[in-house]
Parts: C-alpha cells; structure tokens; sequence
C-alpha cells in the first residue's frame, strides 16, 4: 500500500480532469452519478470530501472502479506538493522547508 492519501482538492481535481477528458459538463456528469450540480462542483474544488457512496456513484459514471478513482487522485496528490511541504520560491523546483 504505497500510495500517497489524496485530499479533497486532489480528488476533486482528479474527478474535473476525468471529467473533462470525458468531454462532459458538471451537469451531464452530475445527471449520470445521480447527485446535484453543487454537491459535485463543491468536489471538483475540494471544499467538501465524498464519502464512499458519491465515490461509487462517481466512479459508476466514468464506468471505471472506485479504486481507480481514488488512484487518480493519489496520482494529483504524488504530483502536487502539500502545503506544510513548503514553497518553491526561488525556483529550483525543490520546496524551501525554512
């Protein structure tokens, strides 16, 4: 289980650029996993954290399993620097931990 534990804004961003390669609208997407448009877009900005059920509904949708959802959203969160990692401020592309 090597895997890094997403946040709601790395999951919710997962669930907007699948849903986007999908070429779908918050709407069809909200239609298709049976939840209302603001549930799913406070998701896809990461102001709230789905349980399981949302996640099974939303991976039914995309017709994938609900662990490869929360792996794509492990992917965003390997990819994307935690905030109590530090910045990057002077650009070398390693986080100033100071």
């Amino acid at each position: 289980m090597g895997g890094t534990n997403p946040t709601a804004a790395q999951l919710g961003t997962a669930i907007r650029e699948l849903r986007e390669s999908r070429e779908l609208t918050l709407e069809d997407l909200a239609g298709i996993a049976e939840m209302h448009t603001t549930h799913l877009s406070a998701i896809e900005l990461g102001k709230t954290n789905p349980g399981w059920e949302k996640i099974r509904s939303l991976a039914n949708a995309f017709r994938i399993e609900s662990s490869a959802l929360v792996r794509l959203g492990e992917t965003v969160a390997g990819a994307t620097p935690k905030e109590d990692q530090g910045s990057d401020e002077d650009g070398d592309g390693k986080p100033d931990l100071t």
